[in-house]
This record gives structure tokens, C-alpha cells and sequence, in this order.
């Protein structure tokens, strides 16, 4: 029986990806850098019925730019049909075969952190910037579901700071003067963004969930159930002590126990609150009622 190329090079790859991922659920893990996204990663992935792996950019870095090549090559086509009326016009690409050219890329790149566990049947992605782009994601691939870390914000712009700094020295500093001042500006934003997501929730039909890094601190084997039951994954007591024990603060920072700091880590603190000692719980005249609106509803000071 004779193959083509394409039957023999492209489709078993993606043959391959749809075999290994059927009946496999997948999943995005994301929200506003340095919020905790990191550690929820390592306790999916410490679940024997999981695997978990960031940074993937399916969404801002593949998905996007894929997208952008395929309407450039539309246009193309467009342009030139123009020049040659007489000729017959050569097809352009639809919408749908974006979407399907799309989806396949993810497939494969998904089949391949299913590697990191053949007994896994939950496959996750972590991006921080993910779930920006959670309404195309969903275009995408209609079943996946998403999992969106809060955190403080003003701690968030804390672990920022001290992240630019450990990347290039001095640059945080020059571009902000102080981490209040950077607080100013992440904080209405990040409430934009928990503002955007939450408005998309009672449409999400239950495929967006939240984890609080405060509450994985306070209650860990509570919230680590509760994010369990969500992905489909086992979630007695033993899944989640095993899994918050294996991707404890101590095991990724080299030793240290929470609080204390090493500034020049990627796991710098693993604690809650730091914003106290270093800037106001708002800056001079307040927050825009807002901002004000999604911090109360989050419990945090404002």
C-alpha cells in the first residue's frame, strides 16, 4: 500500500500525541508572576496520576505566534489573488484550520510532558502569563481547564523586586525607585486581572479554579485536596500529604526553611506577609475603589 510523505513524517506524530492524550485531561496553570504558580506546578506534579511542567508559553508564545504566521500567509495569498485577476484564486486558510493547525501543535507539545509520567491521566502546563489569554485557550482546546494562583499583590511585587534584581542588579531600583513604588503600579493591574478572570468563571462551566498562596501555606493538605478533586486526581489524605511533602519550600531552595531569605534564589522567602514591614497597606489617598473591591474580596488588607 503506498504512503505518502505526509502520512509517513507529519501524521504519526500527531496520531501518536491523540493516542497518548486520549481521555487524558489537560490543564493550565497560571496568574500574576511570582504568586505561587511555581510551587502549585511542583504539587500537581508530585501526584503519581500527574505531570506538570512550566514554562511552556503555549498561549503568548506558540499559540500567538502561530496564529499571526497563518493570518500573514492568509494575507499574503489575498494580496496576490488581487495581482492576478485572470488566475483562479488559490484558498485561503478558514478560521477552523488555524484552530486545528493550532491544537496540534499543543497536542505534541502536551504528548511530551506526559513523558515525564506514563501513569499520568492529568497533564498541566504552567505559564504565569496563561491565563491571559484563557478565551482563546479555551477556542483551543474546549475541555481543559485552568487553574489561576492569587496571591497578595503587594508581596507579589515584593518577590518581583527582588527578582529583577536577582536577574540584573539594580535595574528594579532604577526603574522604580522602591518596591512600594512598583506595588503602585502591579496592583490595579493585578486587580484587572482578578476582575476579568472572575467575570469568567460562570461561564467556565466549572473548568476555572482558584488557589490562594496564602491558604496553601495556612491549610495545605486542605487546599491541596480541594485542587486535587478539581483536576480529577486522587485526593485522600496520603495523595495529599505525599504530594505537599515532595514539593515542599525545604526541597526546592536547598535546605532553607521558610523565612529564610536568600535573595539571589528563584525561592527566595516562601512565606506570607513581608509586604508589612517594607510599604503601607495603600498609597497615600488610597486605592481606586476597585482595587479596594478585590482586595476585600480576598480578604486582604487594603
Amino acid at each position: 500500500c503506498h504512503h505518502s510523505r505526509v502520512d509517513t513524517v507529519l501524521l504519526p506524530s500527531i496520531r501518536a500525541a491523540e493516542n497518548r492524550l486520549g481521555g487524558t485531561q489537560l490543564a493550565f496553570v497560571g496568574g500574576q508572576g511570582k504568586s505561587g504558580t511555581t510551587w502549585v506546578e511542583r504539587i500537581i506534579d508530585a501526584h503519581p496520576q500527574a505531570a506538570c511542567l512550566g514554562e511552556g508559553h503555549f498561549a503568548e508564545g506558540l499559540g500567538r505566534r502561530m496564529y499571526e504566521a497563518l493570518a500573514d500567509y492568509n494575507h499574503l495569498l489575498q494580496h496576490n489573488n488581487a495581482q492576478f485577476p485572470e488566475l483562479e484564486d488559490f484558498p485561503q486558510l478558514a478560521a477552523n484550520d488555524s484552530i486545528e493547525l493550532v491544537r496540534a501543535a499543543l497536542l505534541l507539545q502536551f504528548q511530551r510532558i506526559a513523558m515525564r509520567n506514563s501513569a499520568a491521566h492529568l497533564i498541566a502546563v504552567r505559564t504565569p502569563s496563561e491565563l491571559n489569554r484563557v478565551t482563546e485557550l479555551s477556542t483551543v482546546l474546549p475541555s481543559a481547564l485552568f487553574v489561576h494562583v492569587l496571591r497578595d499583590p503587594r508581596d507579589t511585587s515584593i518577590s518581583l523586586w527582588w527578582h529583577g534584581e536577582r536577574l540584573a542588579p539594580g535595574s528594579m531600583q532604577k526603574r522604580h525607585g522602591r518596591p512600594e513604588m512598583l506595588a503602585r503600579e502591579l496592583v490595579p493591574n493585578w486587580a484587572a486581572h482578578v476582575s476579568h478572570l472572575r467575570s469568567l468563571h460562570a461561564m467556565s462551566q466549572g473548568r476555572l479554579f482558584e488557589v490562594r498562596y496564602e491558604r496553601l501555606l495556612a491549610t495545605p493538605l486542605v487546599e491541596a485536596g480541594a485542587l486535587f478533586a478539581f483536576l480529577g486526581l486522587a485526593n485522600t489524605p496520603t495523595d495529599c500529604h505525599a504530594a505537599m511533602r515532595a514539593s515542599r519550600f525545604e526541597q526546592f531552595s536547598g535546605g532553607r526553611a521558610p523565612g529564610q531569605i536568600d535573595s539571589i534564589s528563584h525561592f527566595r522567602s516562601g512565606t506570607s506577609g513581608q509586604w508589612r514591614s517594607v510599604m503601607p497597606a495603600s498609597p497615600p489617598g488610597g486605592w481606586p475603589k476597585q482595587v479596594e473591591d478585590v482586595l476585600k474580596s480576598l480578604g486582604y488588607q487594603y
